[in-house]
């Protein structure tokens, strides 16, 4: 199991379908995808800071080191954090995501909801590929943009994609969400005290008209984004909810992480919110979806697409699974 787990890793860094997937496109039983991208990619990564003229940081970056190498392109990925939190308490899953190639630029606000903290990163970035003097300049692919967030910033998320893919924005178009423990809409403002709130912090799974989304929560956090509800409950208080009113002809799936709460996405979880698993079982299909829909990874794919995609068929450690390629 060792020598071909090393040859996979070698085979997907440089882009080739490993021998372990049979021709018909159906992994084999073994859960290898989830397994693959839950191991470090094979890039080193950097983090850096970026300050702003009172040498305040405004945006933290998790980033291949060698930025650029052979000409690569990095996908770009904008991370909006959850209430009252900053980018160093998810360090280890933006880490994680840097060692698969991506770019992840993000806010250190501790309210990301409205989306327009993480849409003036992503403005950032593509402003620093375009300067001849910047780390970025010429290492991104303009476009291949995604966002993703935990909590509020999950509801982030999907707004900077409204913002982004709005007619006649100059913003990058965002072409996939990944929310991660999405608050249920009835969370949505809740004991903010402003009356506008609801106007520039709603969101809903009809807002997603194109591209592609992968709903994420675990099977302990019923509280706060629960999975399913009652027939008889009004609006979108769910994840089947929200995946239930994205709109045909989007690409979404859902699935449940059995085992985690609120909070386990975070490094360190300690309060409330917590099962106990820490972020490591998030990595696998989340780097997975992302590698799948912005850079094409023809081994990612296959957690996703075919007749029975990997992700539906792993009751070990998912629940709620559903698709719509």
């Amino acid at each position: 199991m060792t020598s071909n787990w090393k040859r996979t890793l070698l085979v997907v860094s440089f882009g080739f379908v490993p021998s372990l997937i049979p021709k018909d496109g159906h992994a084999a039983q073994e859960l290898v995808i989830e397994a693959i991208y839950t191991a470090p990619g094979p890039w080193a990564v950097a983090h850096e800071s970026v300050y702003d003229a009172k040498a305040s940081a405004t945006y933290e970056l998790f980033r291949p080191s060698d930025l650029g190498r052979a000409g690569h392109r990095h996908a770009v990925l904008v991370w909006g954090n959850g209430t009252g939190a900053v980018p160093g308490q998810y360090s280890r899953f933006l880490s994680h995501m840097a060692s698969w190639g991506f770019v992840v630029v993000a806010s250190t606000s501790q309210n990301t909801g409205t989306g327009q903290e993480m849409i003036a990163s992503l403005d950032w970035i593509m402003r620093a590929d375009e300067d001849p003097s910047s780390t970025y300049y010429h290492a991104l692919d303009r476009q291949a943009v995604g966002t993703f967030g935990h909590s509020q910033g999950a509801g982030g998320s999907i707004n900077a994609y409204k913002l982004a893919n709005a007619s006649g924005d100059a913003h990058a178009h965002v072409s996939t969400v990944v929310p991660i423990e999405l608050p249920a809409q009835r969370w949505i403002c809740f004991n903010s005290g402003d009356p506008t709130c609801k106007e520039h912090n709603f969101y809903s799974g009809s807002d997603i008209t194109s591209g592609s989304i992968f709903f994420v929560n675990g099977n302990k956090d019923g509280f706060i984004s629960p999975s399913n509800q009652d027939a008889t409950t009004a609006g979108e208080q769910s994840m089947r909810a929200f995946y239930d009113a994205v709109p045909d002809g989007t690409v979404k799936a859902r699935a449940t992480l059995i085992g985690a709460d609120h909070n386990d996405i975070q490094d360190s979880c300690s309060q409330l919110g917590c099962g106990g698993i820490g972020p490591q079982p998030y990595f696998g299909y989340v780097t997975a979806w992302m590698r799948y829909r912005l850079t094409r990874d023809p081994v990612a794919r296959w957690a996703f697409a075919g007749s029975t995609p990997e992700f539906l068929r792993n009751t070990l450690r998912w629940e709620n699974q559903a698709h719509r390629p």
